[in-house]
């Protein structure tokens, strides 16, 4: 018997026909089915990498703000460095103990006003070094190099425009680095604090 006649048969048979549509149409269905499956698929795939993009531009936000940040640390550890060194050899400054001012130091503490200066700016002193668990019973060293870091990382953001440029100014005209004045303002703090201690 021929296959061909044989599945011939089948078709114009009632039963036949009917389970081959069944058969197409289960097919169909089951395609149909698959293809859904297949496309919510692909739609929570697209749904999943556009959370991660956003979840890729909040890390690269973070990771930009954390590059600042350390380059801002790397800059004050830099700048501190600097200062720890001219504190060592500081014309305006005599290295017995405890450290004092020059007749160089003190002119240009005249000229800067370094009093005025940090009494207008003392409460944000007070608070800084009170932050830094430095009182009545800290020993005068540890306030001594508090008010040293102070100056070295907090004290010339607080200062106002026209300070600056006064500051700026007197360093131009004597041919001095600025950093070098960090330590005049140091040891006026110091010995304010210990003077009101």
């Amino acid at each position: 018997m021929d296959i061909g006649v044989f599945f011939l048969d089948i078709l114009k048979s009632t039963p036949g026909s009917f389970g081959i549509v069944f058969s197409v149409a289960l097919i169909i269905y089951f395609l149909i089915y698959r293809f859904g499956v297949w496309s919510n698929k692909i739609e929570n795939t697209d749904g999943t990498i556009k959370e991660l993009k956003e979840d890729i531009k909040q890390i690269n936000t973070t990771i930009n703000e954390i590059r600042g940040s350390i380059q801002y640390i790397k800059e004050n550890v830099d700048s501190i460095n600097n200062r720890l060194i001219n504190y060592e050899n500081n014309k305006f400054a005599k290295s017995q103990s405890p450290i004092s001012l020059t007749e160089d130091g003190e002119k240009i503490a005249k000229e800067l006003d370094v009093e005025a200066i940090i009494d207008s700016h003392w409460e944000n002193i007070e608070k800084y070094l009170i932050e830094r668990n430095i009182n009545s019973k800290s020993n005068p060293y540890d306030i001594q190099q508090e008010c040293f870091n102070y100056v070295s990382t907090n004290f010339y953001k607080n200062l106002s425009e026209s300070e600056m440029k006064k500051i700026k100014s007197i360093a131009y005209n004597n041919g001095d680095n600025i950093d070098n004045y960090d330590i005049i303002f140091g040891i006026v703090i110091r010995d304010k604090y210990l003077k009101n201690k």
